[in-house]
Parts: structure tokens; C-alpha cells; sequence
């Protein structure tokens, strides 16, 4: 499946698995998240990344989505000190 905009924002999501859908942007901000398994699904974009709690991802989903987690829990990430 394809999906353009998949909009959570504020919603209550309870046991939800998309493997294999292309989701070109995700919003959950102030989203209630319990069990959405995005393991399978490729992330373009996600809004709302401190909401994610309750979502459950893959490792390397993990690597796509820590930058914006460092930023949203005010974490500097920095180059190898010289």
C-alpha cells in the first residue's frame, strides 16, 4: 500500500501494523500509541517524532529516526572529538 499523509495527530491508535506500506509522511503528534508496529513500513517523514511512544520500529528504522529524536529530547549530536 501507498500512503500519502498518514494522520494520527491527536488520535488514540491501538494494535496497528502496516508492513510493507510506503508512507511518504507520518503525523503523531499528541497521538496515544499503543502497539502500531511500523517494522515493514518505510518512513519518509515523521511529524511528531517525541510521540512515538507505543510505536514499535525496527533497528534500522531506529538509525532513520534518531537524529530527529536527539533534537526533540534537546540532544547535540557533534563529530568524533579530534
Amino acid at each position: 500500500c501507498r500512503i500519502g499523509t498518514l494522520d494520527l495527530a491527536g488520535a488514540t491508535a491501538r494494535r496497528v501494523s502496516l508492513p510493507g506500506c510506503v508512507i511518504d509522511e507520518l503525523v503523531v503528534s499528541r497521538a496515544e500509541l499503543d502497539e502500531v508496529d511500523l517494522r515493514g513500513a518505510s518512513l519518509d517523514r515523521i511529524e511528531g517524532v517525541q510521540d512515538l511512544a507505543g510505536a514499535i520500529i525496527c533497528a534500522e528504522q531506529l538509525l532513520d529516526v534518531a537524529p530527529a529524536l536527539a533534537r526533540a529530547a534537546g540532544i547535540t549530536i557533534g563529530p568524533w572529538p579530534v
